[in-house]
């Protein structure tokens, strides 16, 4: 393996771009399982990202299935594979950009201004709040960005819990 590869992601390119991904994965995994167990598989339905997937192994990407499974034709196209350059993020947060602006979204229709001040009025430093309910969503400005790091720290998985529905908060860019 190469400096700087993953040592459980693979990354496989040329796969067929007109079935459906759950198609291409559920093959894929066929595929993948007469050599190591599998994990997941991440695959984007964004056109550009269309034929690629990131395979996420139990075990470390040996030589053994790289040679197995590069330059094999599958799904009439042939295929790709190497390991990917870092491993994937399954279920990790997003780490906190500084930036003194928190961005809540999903805001449920019932929830108001004065509702969403509430949430933030007991974290120091609280500046502002842009409330647009059309789009569902609000700005939260902090004094500055340790105390919207601190405020964002508080809500567990970037989630508000509240009486009407729940919210998503996250550093605004």
């Amino acid at each position: 393996m190469g400096e700087g590869h993953s040592s459980r992601t693979l990354y496989i390119r040329n796969l067929n771009r007109k079935l459906p991904i759950r198609e291409v994965k559920r093959r894929l995994a066929l595929l993948v399982t007469r050599f190591s167990k599998i994990l997941k598989i991440k695959m984007s339905n964004k056109p550009r990202l269309l034929g690629q997937a990131f395979v996420y192994l139990d075990g470390e990407v040996t030589n053994e299935i790289l040679s197995n499974l590069n330059g094999r034709f599958f799904l009439g196209n042939v295929i790709s594979v190497c390991p990917a350059h870092s491993d994937m993020c399954i279920g990790k947060r997003r780490a906190f950009v500084p930036t003194k602006t928190l961005l809540v979204t999903d805001i449920p229709s019932l929830v108001t201004r004065d509702d969403i001040e509430d949430i933030f009025k007991s974290f120091e430093g609280l500046e502002n709040i842009r409330f647009i309910k059309v789009k569902s969503l609000a700005f939260v400005d902090f004094l500055s960005s340790q105390k919207a790091s601190i405020a964002y720290s508080h809500f567990a998985d970037g989630q508000i819990r509240h009486i009407h529905g729940d919210m998503k908060v996250m550093p605004s860019a």
